[in-house]
C-alpha cells in the first residue's frame, strides 16, 4: 500500500458510524454523555433546571468494575512447564497486569482490543532479544480483514496524530 491508499482507508474508516460510535462509547467512559449534557444546557438556557437530573459517569463505573473483576487476576498455564516459566518472564519484564487491565478496559467499552507486538534487540543475538507489548487505542487501529466466507483479521493500520499535525500532511 502506498501513502494514498493508507490515508484513504483510514478516511474511510473515520467516517463510518462504527468510528463514531467508538467515540460515544469513549465520550460515555469519560463521564461526557453528549445527550444528557446537551438537554441539561437546553433546560439552562429556558431557565428551567431540573433538580433531578445529574449527568452520571454510570458507564465508566460498570466498565472499571466488570475489568476489576475480570482481569485484576490472570492467569496463564502450560503443560510445558519450560514453556510457562519462559512466558511467564515475558509476562513479567512487560508488566503485564496493568496491560491486561488496559486491554481488558478497551474490550468493553469499545468491544475490541489490540496490542502491538514486537522485539528489541539487535536481530543477530536471539538470547539478548526482548519480546514486547503494548496495547493500542481502538479508535486509532484499522483493521483489514480478509475476502473470505468467514473473514479473519489479516493486518491492521495503526494510525495517529503527531505533534498536532494530520495524516495529510504527509502525503
Amino acid at each position: 500500500m502506498d501513502g494514498k491508499e493508507i490515508k484513504e482507508l483510514i478516511d474511510g474508516y473515520t467516517s463510518k458510524n462504527i468510528y463514531r460510535l467508538m467515540q460515544l462509547y469513549y465520550d460515555l467512559y469519560l463521564k461526557r454523555n453528549p445527550i444528557l449534557l446537551e438537554r441539561i444546557r437546553l433546560w439552562d438556557l429556558k431557565r428551567r433546571t431540573h433538580n433531578w437530573c445529574v449527568p452520571t459517569a454510570y458507564f465508566s463505573t460498570v466498565i472499571d468494575t466488570h475489568a476489576g473483576y475480570l482481569f485484576s487476576n490472570v492467569q496463564y498455564d502450560s503443560k510445558n512447564d519450560e514453556y510457562e516459566a519462559h512466558l511467564q518472564e515475558i509476562l513479567d519484564a512487560n508488566n503485564v497486569s496493568v496491560k491486561d487491565m488496559k486491554a481488558g478496559l478497551n474490550a468493553l467499552t469499545f468491544n475490541r482490543a489490540y496490542e502491538l507486538v514486537y522485539t528489541v534487540g539487535d536481530g543477530e543475538n536471539l538470547k539478548g532479544t526482548q519480546i514486547k507489548f503494548a496495547p493500542l487505542d481502538p479508535l486509532s487501529v484499522v483493521p483489514i480483514y480478509s475476502d473470505t466466507i468467514e473473514p479473519e483479521i489479516i493486518a491492521a493500520v495503526w494510525f495517529r496524530e503527531s505533534n498536532g499535525a494530520k495524516l495529510a500532511d504527509y502525503i
